[in-house]
């Protein structure tokens, strides 16, 4: 049971969202801008960007954004849910009108306007791939199997993950079955479709081998790197058009896209704090809920203060960009939840008597168990390809190696403080975890 209490892994997404927020300052807005100041030949707009990527403006522009994102964590659900369903909106639209560009611009005419716009960089699309090759890159061409493939797929599943966000918060929504059902489906099979669709767009028009080229540039041999910015599939549409107009929409929505993330991960983690407060695993304190709002607001507010450590550290520090995988956290946490299906039947038989899951099974088998293993097998198998790319993945050295260690253990550490203190009062918290569905 112990194992059960792994949701402190919610102090390690703060201070992940911390850094979220500073890359969401430099990349996203700041990136962005000296795109579009690159694309509009606006030198004003990328002497922004350089000041907008110094530390003191990542600061101060992630602190507000936090102090702007509190108040929609702190307000009843529906002002968030309208606030996102606006932020979806404005990046579906950046998305489409990017696609939009690749799909009128032959890859010949990529070529072309690739080669007139960097030219007083010294640089022209074959040069980028000579340059390469000159360096030691040999293009393994657009492969759709085999260990490449494999290797993508923790990265994918970072991508795709947050199908199980709306359980966290399902309590503050209506008709929560039938919308949960709808938007997990359909919310991932349209996301299938978006990564398809970009990606098919993008790699026809800019070509495969000198992404590969390029990229390989860039992470192998940074300094060989002469491109203005770093290069993505937004800036590359950016070029292939001089509207003002479209190119602010592409900024705006890669930026919006960035800032939602940040605060539906916020909205989930509060929810879990107070669902600790609740179950008096973490202090009770966090179980408060404003009876204006009808929300935690000292579980959002305490998130949202160790959001700012993180940032404040992943600027000044760097310290966070070195031990943070939230892939591993995340299949890790998953895999475990395999584990505990499959030993469910058997550790705890009243448990799982007592369940409706005891009505399903292949044989003398229980069906719980053969979805733990192959749950299990499943995140196992994503955890060994982590560790395998960690261009992909995220740091995977002995100190981000040594963090995720230490969230488990510190978890289970934890819980048996915890009851252990309350058992001491003559209170048992674990018997809220020995009903399925708790209680």
């Amino acid at each position: 049971m112990a194992i059960g209490f792994l949701f402190i892994y919610v102090w390690y997404q703060a201070a992940f969202v911390g850094s979220l927020i500073n890359y969401t300052v430099s990349y996203f807005l700041g990136a962005g801008i000296a795109t579009m100041g690159f694309a509009l030949n606006n030198s004003s707009l990328i002497s922004i960007s350089h000041y907008i990527t110094t530390p003191g403006a990542i600061a101060a522009f992630g602190t507000v954004i936090i102090i702007l994102l509190t108040p929609l964590l702190l307000f009843p659900i529906r002002h968030y849910l309208r606030y996102q369903l606006g932020m979806w909106v404005l990046g579906i639209l950046a998305i489409i009108i990017s696609v939009a560009l690749f799909v009128s611009t032959s890859p010949l005419g990529f070529r072309r306007i690739f080669d007139a716009d960097f030219a007083s960089y010294n640089t022209t699309y074959t040069g980028v791939i000579n340059q390469a090759k000159s360096l030691g890159f040999k293009n393994p061409g657009l492969l759709t199997f085999g260990l490449p493939t494999l290797y993508a797929v923790p990265y994918m599943f970072i991508s795709l993950n947050g199908y199980q966000m709306g359980a966290y918060f399902g309590g503050e929504l209506r008709n929560v079955r039938k919308s949960m059902m709808a938007a997990d489906i359909l919310g991932g099979l349209l996301s299938v479709l978006f990564y398809a669709v970009v990606g098919y767009t993008f790699q026809h028009t800019v070509g495969a081998q000198f992404l590969n080229a390029l990229s390989f540039i860039e992470y192998a041999h940074p300094s060989a790197y002469v491109l203005p910015i770093p290069w993505s599939n937004f800036f590359f549409s950016m070029i292939l058009t001089k509207n003002p107009l479209l190119i602010i929409i592409m900024v705006a929505g890669q930026f919006a896209w960035g800032v939602t993330l940040l605060t539906a991960i916020g909205l989930v983690c509060s929810r879990i704090m107070f669902a600790a407060g609740f179950d008096r695993l973490l202090p009770t304190l966090l179980a408060k809920v404003s009876e204006r709002f009808h929300t935690p607001v000292t579980a959002v507010t305490i998130y949202m203060v160790l959001t700012e450590v993180g940032l404040v550290l992943s600027v000044y520090a760097g310290v966070i960009f070195e031990f943070l995988n939230i892939t591993l956290v995340l299949v890790s946490l998953y895999a475990f939840v395999g584990l505990a299906a499959l030993m469910l039947p058997y550790v705890r038989k009243q448990m799982y008597s007592n369940s409706i899951l005891a009505r399903y099974k292949l044989g003398k088998v229980p069906a719980i168990s053969l979805l733990g293993a192959a749950n299990l097998i499943l995140f196992g198998f994503l955890d060994y390809f982590s560790l395998l790319n960690p261009a992909v993945s995220g740091p995977t050295g002995p100190s981000a190696i040594g963090a995720l260690i230490g969230i488990f253990l510190l978890g289970v550490v934890s819980y048996f403080l915890v009851t252990r203190y309350y058992h001491s009062k003559g209170i048992d918290v674990s018997l809220a975890f020995k009903e399925i569905p708790p209680e």
